[in-house]
């Protein structure tokens, strides 16, 4: 029988979250991974899809049922291929940018303006004492997820303290995959 599967996401030199994936995989799931393009959005998109698709190529995946995974801008990019991507069945947002300070070629659009064509299931985890993430932007977000009746899971996860969110991305990951 094929199994669910998560696409991580992430920022070239960043932090692994290694109780994440650990608890993933012991609930069953397959993992893959990709680095974002740090030049680009729509690079970094390109090499998402082309990671879904050899993630799905690989034995025993469910093409069905895969999720996209992030942390910080791996987060964001997370949230906008699950905007994008018709692959993308559930999404895990950790601490991701919610509003850039300024657009660019290689930054063309908000992450809160695509949220509109989110159409998945979503696990925001968001500390609003991070600087990535304030206040004004979380309640933006809300009100944005509210607005379109998105199915939006918007909690708190202090970004020292992640780990005690490990049992509520679990449980979203067994819920929205299956």
């Amino acid at each position: 029988m094929a199994s669910p599967a998560w696409l991580w996401i992430r920022e070239p030199g960043a932090a692994r979250w290694d109780a994440a994936e650990r608890g993933l995989a012991q609930a069953g799931f397959v993992l893959g991974e990709v680095e974002l393009d740090p030049t680009s959005d729509r690079g970094s998109l390109g090499r998402i899809e082309s990671a879904l698709g050899a993630l799905v190529a690989r034995p025993g995946v469910d093409a069905r049922n895969l999720g996209v995974i992030g942390l910080g801008l791996g987060g964001t990019l997370a949230l906008l291929a699950g905007c994008t991507s018709r692959r993308v069945r559930a999404v895990a947002s950790i601490q991701p940018v919610l509003v850039f300070k300024d657009l660019s070629a290689a930054r063309p659009f908000q992450p809160i303006e695509l949220l509109l064509n989110l159409d998945v299931p979503m696990l925001a985890l968001v500390d609003e004492s991070d600087s990535r993430t304030p206040p004004e932007h979380v309640a933006l977000f809300r009100r944005q997820c509210e607005l379109g009746a998105k199915n939006v899971e918007l909690e708190r996860a202090s970004v020292g303290r992640l780990d005690e969110s490990l049992p509520r991305l679990v449980a979203f990951a067994a819920d929205t995959l299956q």
